[in-house]
């Protein structure tokens, strides 16, 4: 067990933890232009229960980390972290698309 105390958001609910490759989804999405509701909605859609809060908080924490520059950094660090989920979902993202007709 670690010391301190879980997360807090603004309204005082816990914000969750994610590992890297829900962080990449919700870089991903938020890239595409999608608000942080869409994006709670999608991830829980697909089985990941990640709330609007902590969607936000995880946004934030990214953007104060690229504060002075430091954009790429940030991003290839996320990139990195979750390289291991990034071909299997491009394969299902083009799946996805070919069923679609949109490929």
């Amino acid at each position: 067990m670690t010391g301190g105390s879980p997360k807090r958001g603004a309204l005082g609910h816990r914000i969750r933890a994610v590992d890297p490759n829900t962080l990449w989804k919700i870089v991903m999405l938020r890239g595409l232009g999608f608000t942080e509701d869409e994006i709670s909605s999608r991830l829980i859609s697909s089985s990941i229960q990640v709330s609007q809060p902590a969607v936000s908080y995880h946004l934030r924490r990214l953007k104060r980390l690229s504060a002075g520059g430091n954009e790429e950094v940030v991003f290839a660090r996320v990139m990195a972290y979750s390289s291991t989920a990034i071909p299997s979902v491009m394969a299902q993202i083009v799946q996805r698309a070919k069923t679609r007709g949109a490929w």
